[in-house]
């Protein structure tokens, strides 16, 4: 291992490294690490010690290292799909090979993130455009952020080129697949590790800590200017795709930034480091073009003064090779933007429509293959921004100047400055001079500035007694006007009231204004007050502005407490204004009267209620409106008393009342019965029943004699009642259903004294032919009744009549059907209005309504066993080969019948078949010990028919093996 450690990475072509949210409950990741090695040229050794990853995790906001894990390659291949051209012929010293590595585990992102980060040293000592590549290392690198934002970073889907090729137009893709709105930019790389004893850090005491150094361009590079070209390389910050053409053979390293927004806010970067070949290739066809002098900025070329651009076609064709070009200018105005030329000197130009953002495609087609290129053209022949109207400033100012011309090819303004933007704080005239490669454009704008002198009037004036002094502005020269209710032009008013007065002064530009506040100290002013009980008095002057508070108890506060009577004072200072208010607390305390609370009186009411106190002026509630100590009582209810001081009153009362004594009728019930009783809401009632019941709603079911008992305190009062009942029992049966008749005896039973039916009869029993409904009312001796009904229906039972006997012939089934509406059973069994037979016997079947009423009806069927039908169906052809099938003429079962016989002839009227000599009715196709052969044969056959005719038929049969 301690070899292992010493292979410097010089094996690694780049890479990245992604995350996958699996669970946000348990904060569990799944991380994944892509690196692609050089297959051709890396150190085998190298390679395999990279077959283990060590992943650090650390704080993304302090830095802090938080752990590490290990990671195992989980699979590898080599990779082959580069499509990057179309029409090349393939080196053969290119292999790069892509390893994944995958891994789950928990991690808690917090409050802050986590940082997630694979380093390793070192790059190829061969890539020119960083210092020093042989030291320099390598960290693939995301982060998890905060757990409030649940995420998966995005994933880039394609593979960098595996080689790139010098002056060839070159397009590739490195769009990632996300939910977020994702940004693409070209990023410096990061280092990782170093040359000496970091080549493969794998613990804390090796890791380079966050944050993470980038590596260092040579000169000629940069982060926007990683690889060499004309056009330069740029990328779509929408779509992903990098497009340029390199100019320069070389290895080279480039790093690509996807920046991650969820509702406008940047939540995530993902990076992807690679490293580049650019080499000289072989083309059977390869289309290219540019603009001669033009400027290619951004992707596009940033085109003249004029409308009209000339193209060179500077596409590369192999020996032999004939090839057409087929141009589109992208002019969306017209459709007839197109031309196709077969030289490739023939001069190609286009008049395009003006300002604008065009695409030119160019298609190279020969016999063997196709190519495209494509690349934009900037339109700028007429001027196309403004710098806006002058601007006025009356303070100190900075202010942008935008020309909103990001793609220009330079803009340079006249005091010096470049971009399209520019932040300036002075006044003056500024020109901005916008270029676009050979054409350029120009505006100005003006900028002044007016700085009035501030005005002198106080911030705010405090008045300890009357408001009247004079206000000046106090700068001489200006011109004033003064807010409502003043509505003055003068420099200097009179104020004679409490208010906010402002003062607007006029320059020859700009305007200023000033707002003075007057107020006057505020007077506090406490009352007198008087107490008759010990009391905490509590005084509020609530917040007064700029007041200092003292009070004569030492209280500084705006509220001050005294539990003590006599005089006291508070003093209030307002800046130079102090104002005192004195106030008084007197206290009386009145003796405590001693009524009860109330009095609870078993029978008669007649006691004395005595206040208890001499020496003290009365005022009773009762109807005389007594004013003596003590009063007499005789009457249940609510009785108040009030004490006079000298300054207070008290006031107390009692509550005087009986004891409730229950009262329950008597009751009588015919039948059954529930009684219920309800003896309201008692005053601190407990409740006894003689049922065992201690509510004050009970229910009684039987007759007799019941009591109650209420308890109020050391009262007790109790009631008697007596509960009769008698039951009449009547019962005159089920409602029944006759068919055809009804004769039914209804008892009004034992019970009743009188009786009334219905149908007017007084009797107990009465007779009933005829269906309805009856009822009877039954009463008893104590006059209690009871009542019931009964009903009773008749309907005429279904008819069913089957047909007269009847003889059949042999399989000649026949059918027996009775009327659709009931339900049937059948002696076989069937359920339905018919059955069909063929077998001779005795058949019945019973009919049933809806109401359960039946009938039954039979039939006798005989068969002739002598009879067949009056028309046979005769096959004309049959297959005698023993499968079972077909194999037997005319039928495959005898014909029993004895008047039936068969007979078959050969074409030439010998007989071979005859069912009278050989004691059958079917023929199996032999002759004399043999089959006969396939062909036509005649035959004949006779049978007696159901009606007693004898029948004959012949024709033709066909033997088919």
């Amino acid at each position: 291992m301690a070899l292992s450690l010493q292979v410097r990475a010089t094996h690694i072509v780049g890479g990245d490294l992604y995350y996958t949210l699996v669970n946000s409950t348990t904060n569990e990741y799944r991380i994944t690490v892509q690196i692609f090695f050089d297959c051709e040229d890396g150190n085998p050794g190298a390679i395999s010690d990279d077959d283990e990853l060590f992943i650090s995790l650390w704080n993304a906001r302090t830095n802090a290292f938080i752990r590490d894990f290990t990671m195992s390659v989980s699979s590898k291949q080599i990779v082959t799909n580069d499509d990057t051209y179309n029409c090349i012929i393939p080196p053969n010293n290119v292999c790069v090979s892509q390893h994944i590595y995958t891994r789950n585990i928990i991690v808690n992102p917090g409050n802050d993130g986590v940082i997630v980060a694979w380093q390793r040293c070192c790059r190829n000592a061969k890539i020119d455009n960083i210092i020093a590549p042989g030291a320099t290392g390598f960290t693939a690198w995301n982060v998890i952020p905060p757990r409030n934002i649940p995420n998966t970073s995005p994933v880039i889907n394609d593979i960098p080129p595996l080689y790139v090729c010098v002056d060839a137009p070159l397009s590739f893709s490195q769009k990632a697949r996300d939910s977020d709105s994702l940004v693409y930019s070209f990023t410096t790389p990061y280092l990782g590790g170093d040359n000496l004893n970091k080549i493969r850090p794998s613990d804390i005491t090796t890791y380079d800590r966050p944050p993470f150094n980038t590596v260092s361009w040579r000169n000629g590079f940069s982060q926007t200017s990683q690889i060499p070209g004309n056009p330069s390389l740029s990328i779509n910050a929408s779509t992903g795709e990098v497009t340029g053409t390199p100019n320069r053979t070389g290895t080279y390293t480039f790093g690509i930034a996807i920046r991650e927004y969820r509702n406008g806010a940047l939540i995530g970067i993902t990076r992807r480091d690679y490293q580049i070949e650019v080499i000289d290739c072989q083309f059977n066809l390869l289309a290219d073009f540019d603009i001669p002098g033009g400027t290619a900025v951004g992707g596009s070329y940033a085109f003249e003064c004029g409308d009209t651009v000339t193209l060179r076609n500077k596409s590369k064709v192999g020996r032999g090779v004939q090839a057409k070009y087929f141009w589109d200018f992208g002019d969306p105005t017209t459709t007839s933007d197109t031309l196709t030329t077969w030289n490739i000197n023939t001069p190609v130009s286009y008049v395009y429509p003006g300002n604008g953002d065009y695409t030119v495609t160019l298609k190279a087609t020969s016999a063997i293959c196709e190519d495209t290129y494509k690349y934009g053209i900037r339109i700028r022949s007429t001027k196309s921004f403004e710098l806006g109207p002058d601007r006025f400033f009356c303070k100190e100012f900075a202010t942008v100047l935008d020309t909103k011309t990001p793609d220009a090819v330079s803009v340079i303004w006249n005091n010096g400055a470049t971009g399209s933007e520019i932040t300036v704080s002075e006044a003056g005239t500024y020109i901005a001079l916008v270029s676009y490669g050979k054409c350029s454009y120009s505006d100005t704008m003006r900028i002044f500035q007016e700085l009035l002198p501030n005005l002198n009037i106080p911030k705010d004036t405090l008045l300890c007694d009357e408001v009247n002094f004079a206000l000046d502005a106090g700068i001489d020269n200006l011109r004033y006007q003064w807010t409502a209710p003043i509505n003055s032009t003068s420099q200097a008013v009179q104020i004679t009231d409490t208010g906010t007065y402002s003062v607007i002064s006029f320059g020859k530009y700009c305007f200023q204004i000033d707002t003075i506040r007057v107020w006057q100290a505020t007077q506090p002013k406490l009352e007198d007050t008087f107490f008759c009980e010990s009391f905490n008095y509590t005084l509020n002057l609530g917040t007064i502005e700029e007041a200092q508070y003292l009070w004569s108890n030492g209280v500084t506060d705006t509220m001050a407490t005294f539990v003590n009577g006599g005089v006291h004072w508070v003093q209030i200072t307002q800046r130079n204004c102090i104002k005192t208010d004195t106030f008084a607390i007197d206290l009386e305390l009145l003796p405590q009267l001693n009524i009860p609370r109330d009095t609870l009186i078993c029978d008669e009411i007649n006691f004395r209620l005595d206040a208890g106190i001499d020496a003290l002026t009365y005022q009773w509630s009762d109807s005389k409106r007594s004013t003596t100590r003590a009063i007499q009582v005789t009457k249940p209810g609510s009785y108040s008393v009030t004490s006079f001081g000298q300054f207070c009153t008290q006031e107390d009362t009692t509550r005087v009342w009986q004891a409730t004594q229950p009262e329950v009728e008597d009751s009588f019930f015919c039948n059954e019965f529930s009684y219920n009783i309800f003896l309201g809401n008692i005053e601190e009632a407990e409740y006894l029943w003689s049922n065992g019941s201690t509510n004050p709603q009970n229910s009684f079911t039987t007759n007799g004699t019941h009591w109650v008992r209420v308890t109020q305190r050391n009262c007790i009062k109790t009631d008697t009642f007596e509960i009769g009942n008698t039951v009449v029992n009547v019962e005159l049966g089920e409602d029944t259903h006759f068919c055809d008749s009804m004769s039914v005896d209804l008892d009004g039973g034992t019970d009743g004294e009188t009786f009334l039916w219905s149908t007017g009869a007084t009797t107990r029993n009465i007779n009933v032919q005829k269906p309805g409904k009856y009822f009877v009312d039954v009463t008893d001796s104590l006059g209690c009744t009871r009542a019931d009904t009964v009903t009773f229906s008749l309907t005429n039972s279904p008819k069913v009549t089957l047909r007269d006997d009847t003889t059949i012939c042999v399989n000649s089934p026949t059918s027996i059907e009775v009327p659709l509406g009931f339900t049937y059973l059948w002696n076989t069994g069937s359920t339905e209005n018919y059955i069909i037979t063929a077998l001779e016997g005795l058949y019945n079947v019973q009919i049933t309504d809806e109401y359960g009423c039946t009938d039954k009806d039979s039939i006798s069927i005989t068969v002739d066993p002598n009879a067949l039908p009056n028309f046979l169906y005769i096959p004309n052809a049959f297959t005698p080969n023993n499968d079972n099938v077909n194999d037997w003429f005319p039928y495959t079962e005898e014909v029993i019948q004895p008047s039936f016989w068969v007979r078959v002839y050969s074409r030439w009227g010998e007989k071979i078949f005859d069912s009278y000599a050989q004691e059958t009715t079917r023929w199996d196709g032999y002759f004399k010990g043999e089959k006969v052969a396939p062909g036509v044969y005649i035959f004949m056959v006779s049978y007696s028919g159901c009606d007693g005719n004898t029948r004959t038929h012949k024709g033709t049969l066909h033997t088919i093996y």
